[in-house]
C-alpha cells in the first residue's frame, strides 16, 4: 500500500468547474445578434449611398434607344468614332430594334453605333464598320469610315 499513496505526495485536485450557464449563452447570442445587426446596417447605408452605380441597366440591343440621329436636320451633327469622322448615308433602312446590337459608342458619348446581331461579330470587326445609327424607332441610318 505504501506504493499507492506516499505521506509527500499531496493529493491532485481538479479545479472547480463553472457550469456554462443560460445567461451566459444568451449573452453571448445578444452580442453576436447586434454585431450582425450593426454590420448590416453599415453595408445598407453604404449600398443605398452607391445606388446609381450598383443598378444600372443595360439594353444591349436598340429597344428603348431615344438617341436619335436628326438626319432631317439642314446641317446635321458630324459623328465621331476614334476621333475619324463617319460618313453618313442619309438613306434611312428599316430594321427592326432588337436585330440591332450596340457595339460602340460616338466619341461624345451621344449616339450609338449598331451592328446585326446575325452577323458574326469579332472583336476587331467593331472598329471597321459599317454601323447603323439610329434616327427613329426601326429606323437607321448607315455610318462608315470612308464613301462606298
Amino acid at each position: 500500500m505504501s506504493e499507492a499513496f506516499q505521506a509527500g505526495d499531496p493529493p491532485q485536485e481538479k479545479a472547480p468547474e463553472t457550469p456554462f450557464s443560460t445567461l451566459t449563452a444568451a449573452a453571448l447570442w445578444l452580442s453576436a445578434l447586434i454585431i450582425c445587426l450593426s454590420a448590416s446596417a453599415v453595408l445598407t447605408k453604404r449600398d443605398a449611398s452607391n445606388r446609381s452605380s450598383l443598378e444600372v441597366f443595360s439594353q444591349r440591343t436598340a429597344v428603348g434607344d431615344l438617341r436619335m440621329y436628326p438626319s432631317l436636320e439642314p446641317r446635321p451633327p458630324e459623328v465621331r468614332f476614334n476621333r475619324k469622322r463617319l460618313i453618313i448615308h442619309l438613306e434611312t433602312e428599316t430594321i427592326r430594334d432588337s436585330e440591332l446590337l450596340l457595339v460602340a459608342q460616338s466619341d461624345d458619348g451621344e449616339y450609338g453605333l449598331y451592328r446585326p446581331l446575325q452577323s458574326a461579330i469579332q472583336p476587331d470587326e467593331t472598329m471597321e464598320g459599317p454601323w447603323y445609327i439610329k434616327v427613329a424607332i426601326n429606323g437607321y441610318v448607315r455610318a462608315t469610315l470612308k464613301a462606298d
